[in-house]
């Protein structure tokens, strides 16, 4: 799990720490404190959110496209062989 303590530098979390920590946010895989912190700055950065938003996005995407795809086939021809 990741923290806040990992990418600190300075004692509030700026813009690039931000960033390094929204996709462990999207997976569920922030400590209390550093969601927290990362939910605050969310609360005053326009920007940020649209980051957040889009990263959700593309994972949904994602994530519904493989639920899409027809399961691995070997073709007709090649279980012949």
């Amino acid at each position: 799990m990741l923290s806040r303590a990992h990418y600190q530098q300075e004692p509030d979390m700026n813009r690039e720490q931000a960033e390094k920590l929204l996709a462990a946010m999207i997976c569920d895989d922030l400590d209390e404190a550093s969601r927290a912190e990362l939910l605050a700055r969310l609360q005053t950065d326009d920007e940020l959110r649209e980051r957040l938003a889009d990263l959700r996005n593309g994972r949904q995407a994602g994530h519904r496209r493989r639920q899409r795809r027809p399961p691995p086939a070997l073709s007709n021809k090649r279980l012949k062989n």
